[in-house]
């Protein structure tokens, strides 16, 4: 999904429910910051931090990929390789709306044996190999918001990814825990988009076929 597009992860709606579940209750009774050290991370690896964006406090994540924007670019973007390698509980993307700049989608997630399905409508807005802002239009969430960015590094031989993220469930949650499910989650979204990054274009391998316009290169 910007949304969301591929951008927005719908794994990571699902391991909310599953995570939250998982917190022991200490850690329910308050917010404390030995859930927060938890995420000290490793040179290289994905820095988590929670910033104020207004009245709201979104998870923000980022990651160092060795490859170039253009090439993370059409990955990132389509929505068919998060279904195939990135979030397999994606079990349904049905596109209502497909334009270079913009598109909307309606995605259905497994959740397993212990919640409903979860379906939702994510519109994203595209800055090419650069940006995608994506908000939730309808669904079961009662909102979500993010972005995801690309920035050049090493004179554009590498890149910086960076993915944002707000979650409103709708369900009487507190929202620091919610914060703290998608601090776990997070993380292992962008790994799991560098790995595939790095599959296809150290090992010649060839993406998914079915793609949306925005990644398709320009004429």
């Amino acid at each position: 999904m910007t949304g969301r597009t591929p951008q927005i992860h719908a794994l990571v709606f699902v391991l909310l429910f599953s995570a939250t579940m998982n917190l022991n209750s200490e850690a329910i009774a308050v917010e404390v910051p030995s859930i927060a050290s938890r995420n000290h991370s490793k040179p290289g690896d994905v820095l988590v931090r929670v910033q104020n964006h207004g009245s709201a406090k979104t998870v923000v994540g980022t990651i160092e990929i060795d490859q170039s924007p253009h090439r993370i670019w059409p990955i990132l973007v389509n929505p068919y390789e998060l279904q195939a390698s990135i979030c397999p509980r994606m079990k349904e993307i049905e596109m209502l709306c497909d334009e270079p700049n913009t598109s909307l989608m309606k995605v259905k997630v497994d959740c397993g044996i212990f919640f409903p399905h979860i379906s939702y409508i994510v519109e994203s807005k595209y800055t090419r190999n650069q940006r995608i802002d994506f908000r939730r239009i309808g669904g079961t969430l009662k909102d979500f918001t993010g972005y995801w960015q690309i920035e050049p590094l090493d004179d554009g031989s590498r890149s910086r990814v960076t993915y944002s993220l707000f979650i409103e469930p709708g369900i009487p949650v507190p929202q620091w825990l919610v914060r703290e499910a998608i601090k776990v989650e997070l993380p292992k979204t962008l790994r799991a988009l560098r790995r595939r990054v790095d599959y296809l274009c150290e090992g010649n391998h060839k993406a998914i076929s079915k793609t949306i316009l925005a990644a398709k290169p320009l004429d």
